[in-house]
């Protein structure tokens, strides 16, 4: 910035910039791939990597009402590069949180439009792919200067409230379906 104007984009190199305060240098990493973690945080990344999934606003984050009125605890990762440095630095004034705000609002909105089956098993790759091509959209409208590489659902698990009671039904349509099985091939 010149003068608190925009005065040019430079790429890496040497350049030159008149001091006392008239010429201001704001640097982003452009080739880079960032991620945002939402229902979860890394604590420490490595071969065994920690992760907190229970603190307040995480667990805030994770927990969503699906189109069948139950609960689910969605872990997701959003990976993005800055496509256009100046809408980045200068069209919105936090653009990591207004990321993270269209990516929970649009995350919501596919996990509520789909019963708990389809979130847990059958819908994740096509969950993954509408949430990623939705928040592209809605982060052009508000010229961002984001692109969106990718969305990773990581888990999606019932609330630990009724998981055991969960993981019962499951076993007993297992069970059921063994019988079934065995009863038709007698």
């Amino acid at each position: 910035l010149r003068l608190g104007k925009l005065h040019s984009v430079n790429g890496p190199g040497f350049h030159g910039k008149i001091p006392f305060g008239i010429d201001k240098v704001f640097k982003g990493e452009v080739k880079a791939v960032h991620r945002a973690e939402f229902g979860y945080r890394t604590l420490s990344a490595g071969v065994k990597s920690q992760y907190d999934y229970t603190s307040p606003r995480v667990v805030a984050e994770a927990t969503m009402l699906t189109g069948d009125l139950n609960m689910a605890m969605v872990n997701w990762e959003v990976r993005y590069k800055i496509r256009n440095l100046t809408d980045y630095l200068f069209e919105v004034r936090n653009p990591v949180e207004t990321l993270r705000a269209v990516s929970e609002a649009v995350m919501r909105t596919e996990v509520g439009d789909r019963s708990v089956d389809e979130v847990l098993t059958l819908d994740r790759t096509a969950i993954s792919e509408v949430v990623g091509k939705k928040m592209q959209a809605e982060l052009d409208t508000f010229r961002c200067g984001i692109h969106i590489v990718k969305v990773n659902l990581k888990r999606v698990d019932p609330p630990d409230a009724v998981r055991k009671a969960f993981n019962r039904v499951n076993q007993a349509i297992q069970v059921r379906d063994r019988i079934i099985n065995e009863a038709e091939g007698m």
